[in-house]
């Protein structure tokens, strides 16, 4: 029997939607680094290599919280699963497509 009620999301789904924040908070943190480097510098593209270089400068910076390593369940990819994922991967692509078109029209 199910503990979570039809409009709560599972546990499985809360892990997840915890772990995707917390990997938005990182590409986040690093992306003002990365703008702010730019400024800093006066240039608009960096190479790969520099990429690295902000992202190694500001590591201690970065604050995430612990991870239970231990309690990690491997992804058996199921069907009715698929359409989850494609739609967070949609809401994700969409997201990223429009924070760029606005930062290029600025």
């Amino acid at each position: 029997m199910s503990t979570h009620t039809a409009n709560a999301p599972s546990p499985l789904a809360s892990a997840l939607i915890d772990d995707l924040a917390q990997l938005s908070a990182v590409q986040r943190y690093f992306n003002e680094q990365i703008e702010a480097n730019k400024i800093l510098h006066g240039s608009m593209f960096l190479t790969s290599e520099g990429v690295l270089q902000i992202i190694r400068n500001n590591l201690e910076g970065l604050q995430l919280r612990p991870v239970d390593v231990e309690s990690y369940d491997r992804f058996n990819e199921s069907p009715t699963h698929l359409k989850f994922f494609r739609s967070i991967l949609r809401s994700i692509v969409a997201g990223y497509r429009q924070s760029r078109l606005i930062t290029a029209s600025q």
